[in-house]
């Protein structure tokens, strides 16, 4: 009876899990994003034996400026299309995201015909000079491809979004090495540009003609007045998200500027193409595991008051599974490169050994990032973000004066890494404990605190400490969600 019991039960949780739209809707996004990947390093040993390491440095430089410039034309207003009461709101926010982006690539066009040769040299890769002016339009086109993927996103149209980034991952794959072999009067580094930027016009295009093809008309016409309504409702929230989000793509971006002011295209082209290689995988596998931590974390913040439990749990699970895998790709990378890329790319496998090192620690704690989010504390997130980009700054001036070689700056960057990630988990578990967006003492220093005034709604102050409360069973935290 117990077996035919819990067979029924596995066989009732199937047929809900099979029935969710929400369930199907993540495995269509995830199963999106994991086949272009899959597609990305699948055609990565052939690239990089038609293309040198000094080629996918100039491609990674320009791929960091687009990033940049694009992250300050939209001031992240694609992500209040998710926010909008209305779809007429909604899509005035579409409208407005163009009408940015045509005003800053207007601008940023002006600025390349007057320096362009003169960035170049800045950056010492001269063949950066002509793709520059497809910087200009490449923004319309990135700007608007987060834009409609928003909107499509808002309309539950996951299918599409997927499709996107397949025929991006797809596009790329193709076009690349097409074009080494008829390059069309272009040297191999623009060739890769020209890749690049087919695959973002191509990923834009397919959400484009499918409101075209739409039966019903998706978005509402443009009004001018409606545009600077919404503009003026989100602005607020909207400049607070783009501070954070453009602290967080400066570092991720300052490197690759750095590396090629003051180590040459080539070298950039092995540290991206490393960087690549080490952050996606596990990346993936910690986003999947902060999925189910942020749900279980969010029902007992709720309920208990508290989650830290949950939160060591999590920490010691994701310790526990990547310490062999990380030491095994730390101790074989070097050996693997050479074989895998190609004879050019042997000095990759010594830098994803560096890199691997931070991406260990950063991968115990990415999964409860949440933390921190879930109890609000927005104040720490902000200057936690700042701390982390002077840091990376502070390497800058190490470098221009040749302090520090390319392998001491890879380690100034893991450490770093490794330092921020450390705060940021540890203030994630103080967080989970008292929950509340108000650090207190540390638990040995718990018997000199004193309990808050009464009325203190923010900061529970007995939720930071052990109670005879039960934890909720598994089965209530599935009802309770």
């Amino acid at each position: 009876m117990a077996a035919e019991k819990i067979s029924f039960d596995l066989h009732s949780l199937w047929s809900k899990l099979r029935n969710s739209r929400f369930v199907r809707d993540v495995l269509m996004l995830s199963g999106g994003t994991g086949l272009a990947q899959i597609i990305a390093v699948a055609v990565l040993p052939v690239l990089t034996r038609l293309y040198s390491p000094h080629d996918f440095g100039v491609l990674t430089l320009f791929i960091s400026i687009v990033v940049l410039l694009t992250a300050f034309t939209t001031f992240n207003y694609e992500l209040m299309i998710m926010l909008s009461k209305s779809h007429r709101s909604a899509s005035q926010l579409v409208w407005l995201i163009l009408a940015l982006s045509s005003v800053v690539a207007s601008i940023a066009l002006f600025v390349v015909a007057l320096v362009h040769q003169r960035l170049a040299d800045i950056f010492g890769m001269p063949e950066l000079s002509a793709p520059l002016y497809a910087v200009p339009p490449l923004i319309i086109f990135t700007t608007l491809y987060q834009a409609l993927r928003y909107w499509k996103m808002r309309l539950m149209q996951f299918t599409i979004v997927a499709r996107s980034m397949i025929v991006r991952a797809l596009t790329f794959a193709v076009c690349a090495p097409f074009f080494a072999f008829i390059p069309f009067g272009m040297n191999r580094a623009q060739c890769l540009i020209a890749a690049f930027a087919v695959s973002e016009i191509f990923k834009t295009l397919v959400l484009t003609e499918s409101i075209r093809k739409a039966k019903v008309t998706e978005l509402a016409p443009a009004r001018r007045l409606r545009m600077s309504v919404v503009a003026r409702r989100h602005g607020p929230l909207a400049l607070t998200r783009s501070v954070s989000t453009g602290m967080s793509l400066i570092y991720d971006r300052v490197p690759d500027l750095i590396i090629s002011s003051f180590f040459g295209a080539a070298t950039l082209g092995l540290y991206g193409m490393v960087e690549r290689i080490v952050a996606a995988p596990s990346r993936l596998v910690s986003g999947a595991i902060g999925d189910v931590y942020r749900q279980r974390a969010s029902v007992l913040h709720r309920t208990e008051g508290r989650f830290d439990q949950l939160t060591l749990r999590t920490i010691g699970a994701t310790a526990l599974i990547s310490f062999v895998p990380f030491l095994i790709a730390i101790l074989s990378a070097p050996k693997l490169a050479p074989s895998i890329l190609g004879p050019d790319w042997a000095a990759a496998g010594h830098y994803a050994s560096i890199l691997l090192v931070g991406e260990f620690v950063a991968f115990i704690t990415t999964p409860i990032d949440d933390a921190v989010l879930i109890v609000g504390a927005k104040r720490f997130v902000f200057f936690w973000s700042l701390a982390r980009l002077l840091l990376t700054l502070s390497l800058f001036p190490l470098a221009q004066f040749g302090i520090l070689n390319f392998t001491q700056f890879l380690w100034g960057l893991v450490t770093v890494r490794i330092t921020m990630v450390g705060i940021y988990g540890a203030a994630a578990l103080q967080y989970s404990r008292t929950g509340c967006s108000e650090l207190v003492k540390p638990i040995w220093l718990r018997s000199a605190m004193k309990p808050p005034a009464k009325g203190r709604d923010s900061c529970n102050f007995s939720r930071g400490f052990p109670s005879d409360k039960k934890q909720i069973k598994s089965q209530d935290l599935s009802t309770e969600t």
